[in-house]
């Protein structure tokens, strides 16, 4: 039952990748909640390895949609200034 909700949340987090500032600006209290939740199996090494894989690589998307917004945010400073 994990290993599909961990398939499921990561398609769901590559299909949606392209827009990551609109993910990040519309679901950050979601998307720190699965962030705490993927970091509770990965570091506590919970589950089998197939678990372990799908949660590495949903985490790697969070972490991904999350920093786009600073980075977005940076080149507007850096070109301003």
């Amino acid at each position: 039952m994990l290993e599909g909700l961990l398939l499921r949340s990561l398609t769901r987090l590559e299909l949606n990748s392209e827009n990551g500032v609109e993910l990040a600006r519309g679901h950050p209290i979601e998307l720190i909640e699965m962030q705490e939740r993927l970091d509770f199996i990965v570091v506590g090494g919970r589950g089998g390895g197939q678990i372990l894989c799908l949660a590495s690589g949903a985490l790697l998307q969070i972490v991904a949609v999350m920093k786009e917004p600073k980075r977005r945010t940076m080149g507007e400073i850096v070109r301003d200034v």
